[in-house]
């Protein structure tokens, strides 16, 4: 009997201790929690970790606000809260596209182009001159106003040449290169909406892919796979624990950067040949689409900071944190083919630009400023022009 009290006293203490062990690890696991959290948002009051702003954050406010001189310091954080604070939204085939939205800088329409000034209606009418204008972040104008981005300069400056009324859309987004411009300017036909002239504004984005796969592709395979997070797994990840955790490993990771300048070696020149081969083949797939839709084409190289522009006026310069560390030599090797591109009068090439243009023509790294925006617009209205695309 004795024997038998005693194995149930030893069951209650282990019990017992078991117990006070795993409410008192509990305990320290939600004070814990409840410390980093504190000091998480103390942290983030003092140095904010501005998702909405990253440009603020990489640069500063002062080296950024250089950038907008006809605007106020909260002018300018709105703007760039506008900018960079908008989710994307999935669109079949493409992946994603600019999300409809409604701001005081930003607006995209329910049809997912970008509100030009004096913007015409959706569906484009039968009397208008109709462009559509295709191309990456710098072409839907981030950092700019909607008055300010290439399509509003490029309508405003045609209006001025022609009777007709000139309609311009800006199908421009953010990441976009030229396979998936192919396959929405492929979805807007198909869609019975046929400009009178298609205008593709690349270069820049063509160096981010050296697989042919837009960005979220990695995403979409291990979804399809059925390898994506549960929501156990979501929910720790919440945790300001594994918050604290993720920061220190990425404050490594940017301290662990190789800032050392790129070496341009014939493996990497494999990759630059790859990605322009794909660029030319995009473009000859484009044009007969054009052609068989009696669309008139024309695809615009564009400018860039890393390709002849005198980067002492570039105060958002760093040369070893280049997003596309390859465009400039990208831009090196198409150079050699541009007299022979240029037979094709649908090719303009417009990288060289900006050579003698000695003034800030950017608002962060590589996304132009107004005067950049109006120069390039008012140099494709010229091509247009000059090409018989229009008539008074």
């Amino acid at each position: 009997m004795d024997s038998s009290r005693s194995v149930l006293k030893t069951i209650r203490y282990i019990y017992r201790f078991t117990a006070i062990l795993l409410l008192h690890c509990i305990l320290l696991l939600v004070l814990m929690n409840l410390l980093l959290f504190a000091i998480l948002t103390i942290q983030d009051a003092i140095q904010p970790i501005d998702k909405a702003n990253p440009v603020v954050k990489l640069y500063g406010k002062d080296t950024i606000f250089q950038a907008y001189p006809d605007l106020s310091d909260q002018e300018v954080e709105e703007l760039l809260t506008e900018t960079w604070s908008r989710s994307r939204c999935y669109m079949p085939f493409v992946q994603f596209s600019e999300k409809p939205y409604t701001g005081k800088y930003v607006n995209v329409s329910q049809a997912g182009y970008r509100i030009s000034k004096e913007q015409r209606p959706w569906p484009p009418l039968k009397e208008d001159l109709v462009i559509f204008v295709f191309g990456g972040s710098t072409t839907f104008g981030y950092g700019l106003p909607d008055e300010q981005t290439i399509s509003s300069y490029l309508q405003q400056s045609l209006a001025s040449t022609t009777q007709q009324s000139v309609a311009v859309y800006n199908f421009g987004c953010g990441s976009y290169y030229s396979t998936q411009e192919r396959i929405r300017f492929a979805q807007l036909l198909t869609s019975e909406h046929v400009p009178d002239i298609a205008v593709f504004i690349d270069g820049l984005n063509e160096f981010l892919y050296a697989i042919d796969e837009p960005g979220y592709s990695t995403l979409l395979r291990e979804f399809v796979a059925g390898q994506t997070p549960t929501l156990q797994e979501e929910w720790f990840k919440r945790l300001p624990m594994m918050q604290a955790v993720a920061r220190i490993q990425e404050n490594k990771k940017e301290e662990a950067q190789d800032h050392t300048r790129f070496v341009y070696t014939e493996e990497s020149r494999k990759y630059v040949l790859m990605m322009l081969s794909r660029y030319l083949d995009n473009q000859k797939l484009i044009q007969a689409m054009g052609e068989a839709f009696n669309v008139r084409m024309l695809f615009v190289w564009q400018p860039i900071p890393m390709y002849k522009y005198d980067t002492k006026y570039h105060p958002f310069l760093k040369t070893e944190d280049w997003d596309v560390v390859l465009a400039e030599y990208g831009y090196e090797e198409l150079s050699q083919k541009k007299d022979q591109l240029e037979l094709n009068s649908s090719f303009f090439w417009c990288a060289d630009m900006q050579q003698n243009l000695n003034e800030l023509l950017y608002v962060d790294q590589v996304h132009y400023n107004s005067r950049m925006s109006q120069l390039l617009a008012d140099t494709i209205a010229n091509r247009i022009i000059s090409l018989e695309y229009i008539h008074p």
